[in-house]
């Protein structure tokens, strides 16, 4: 295996540098879309996705919402914030909190919302579906799915994962405490990450794998992770 951990030395320093440190600043952002149906707790968010038309938002309230769900269409899920709007992944063990899957490419939005406490399978296995790449994260992005991700807070068991030929973008988020990486890019996967706070992340920040590719730009504050800042493998 060949690491080029080293390679981001100096843009980690510029970080440091710039003092770039505290909670994700808020910045400019254009109008947030109409909302096409609204939900709060006690309202199923995956009834909602399932009776949604390719390309609608729902918009969560303010609340908390135990449930792990999947978008496998054009979509937009919209948050009150992410200190607001929370999903906690406990309803099915070994599963993510939010998968993003599709064969066909799908454009998702995710925006202004907490993801936490996806938990293990079992004791003998932490994935309920290995083969298939579902595994406890708090959001998964597979397939040839792409996630345009802004303004969230993932927090707890794994981070994000991104697979296969997906592509995400991930902006203006925190990723933390998290027990593996902050975020995972594999496969052929595609990832920009701008301006996001990645700290305290168990084995490290970033993980590039196999021939998977990522921009890292702006203002992101990769730090406190505990074996690597950003991990570079294979042919990534």
């Amino acid at each position: 295996m060949k690491l080029r951990n080293l390679r981001f030395l100096g843009l980690v320093l510029l970080i440091v540098g710039l003092g770039f440190v505290g909670v994700v600043s808020p910045r400019l952002a254009s109008a947030s879309p109409d909302c096409t149906v609204t939900i709060g707790p006690g309202s199923s968010i995956q009834a909602a996705i399932d009776a949604a038309s390719p390309g609608d938002v729902i918009c969560l309230k303010a609340g908390t919402w135990e449930e792990n769900i999947e978008i496998t269409k054009d979509l937009t899920l919209q948050g009150a914030g992410m200190w607001k709007t929370k999903i906690k992944g406990t309803a099915n063990p070994g599963y993510p909190a939010i998968r993003v899957k599709s064969d066909s490419e799908i454009e998702v939005t995710i925006s202004g919302l907490q993801v936490s406490d996806t938990k293990v399978h079992s004791s003998d296995s932490m994935c309920a579906a290995k083969a298939e790449g579902s595994c406890p994260n708090g959001i998964e992005v597979q397939g040839n799915a792409k996630l345009t991700l802004s303004g969230c807070k993932i927090v707890g068991l794994y981070g994000i994962e991104i697979r296969d030929k997906a592509q995400a973008k991930i902006s203006d988020s925190i990723i933390e405490d998290c027990r593996w990486y902050g975020v995972k890019v594999m496969g052929s996967a595609q990832a920009k990450i701008i301006h996001n706070r990645i700290e305290r992340n168990a084995l490290g920040g970033i993980s590039l794998r196999d021939s998977s590719q990522a921009n890292i730009y702006g203002l992101n504050e990769i730090s406190l992770n505990g074996v690597e800042g950003i991990k570079i493998a294979d042919s990534a």
